[in-house]
């Protein structure tokens, strides 16, 4: 009997738990890249969004992801041919970062960022 209820009670947790990469709290970061103000976007559940405005126009993009490379946060976004991957950071200066367009797998276009909000 005791190993039914330790059973039962392990699952119900599991069940309970958040998904991996899931959940959190919602923010929102800002950054300029020189004439385009771009906003990563950050929900309750754990799903990103791209915005820019300016130069290249993104109404908003959803599907993004998070990796980190080398510890520097890349929010990575896909909208047909063309992808979005914004550096939030460059090593030594944590403020500053870089947005990078690729279309067709080649990068087209890459811009130096700074953040304007945590």
């Amino acid at each position: 009997m005791p190993t039914i209820i330790f059973t039962c009670a392990c699952v119900l947790c599991l069940l309970l738990l958040p998904a991996v990469g899931q959940g959190g709290s919602p923010w929102t970061r800002t950054f300029l890249c020189k004439e385009n103000t771009v906003t990563i976007t950050r929900d309750a559940a754990g799903a990103y969004y791209f915005q820019s405005i300016g130069r290249i126009q993104v109404e908003r993009l959803s599907g993004g992801s998070m990796t980190l490379n080398k510890g520097v946060p890349v929010y990575q976004f896909k909208d047909g041919d063309k992808q979005y991957w914004l550096w939030d950071g460059s090593g030594n200066k944590p403020p500053y970062g870089s947005l990078e367009v690729y279309e067709k797998d080649s990068l087209v276009l890459q811009l130096e960022c700074a953040r304007q909000s945590p």
